[in-house]
């Protein structure tokens, strides 16, 4: 009697290396450090320390929020949104208005763009609606940073190529580890693997 070869199946052949070309595709890439030129030392001087402590407070809810979104809860992501709207508020831009009107006016409207977001994301139903939405509030939330410079921040942003059907989205975080807001657990196709897709391309940090 000949032996029985093992035959794998087609299908999960495929399967396996389907998801092998995603996790490649999620790989490391040479990140960029974004710091202080020399020549920027008056304009980061024009910032005060309630400017610069205004933006850390909502740097902080936007990273609460980021978490809610990675652990996909939606109920809590919904209420960190508020919060996020509220303190888009207390962004206090006088003192750059008073010494920088130029940089002052290119970023004047971001609070407000940003507030909006955060309500639209608060009245959302549905997670991956927050997670569109999230999208606008973390490109808004990067312009602010990376515009006005505030002294004493690091924040790394981080960029997944999978989300939305491969059209990618990027987004801030506190830390260098990849915690993906977009593919978050409990994904309905991927579940939890794609928790960890994403790569750091910019790491922002003004002394």
């Amino acid at each position: 009697m000949r032996p029985q070869l093992f035959k794998m199946n087609p299908l999960k052949h495929y399967s396996i290396f389907l998801f092998i070309l995603v996790l490649l595709s999620c790989g490391e890439a040479e990140q960029k450090v974004v710091e202080t030129p020399k020549g920027d030392e008056e304009k980061v001087a024009a910032i005060t320390d309630s400017t610069t402590q205004s933006i850390q407070q909502l740097l902080q809810s936007y990273y609460a929020l980021k978490d809610a979104l990675v652990t996909s809860d939606s109920a809590k992501a919904a209420l960190l949104s508020e919060r996020l709207a509220q303190q888009s508020d207390s962004i206090n831009l006088s003192s750059l208005q008073q010494k920088d009107e130029a940089l002052y006016a290119s970023v004047k409207a971001l609070p407000g763009t940003i507030k909006t977001s955060a309500l639209s994301l608060a009245q959302a139903k549905k997670l991956e609606a927050q997670r569109t939405i999230f999208e606008t509030v973390s490109d808004n939330m990067y312009e602010l940073v990376k515009t006005i410079k505030p002294s004493g921040i690091t924040t790394y942003q981080q960029y997944c190529p999978m989300a939305f059907g491969d059209e990618g989205a990027s987004w801030l975080s506190d830390s260098a580890q990849i915690n993906n807001p977009y593919l978050g657990v409990k994904h309905p196709t991927w579940g939890n693997k794609m928790l960890h897709c994403g790569e750091v391309k910019e790491t922002l940090n003004f002394q």
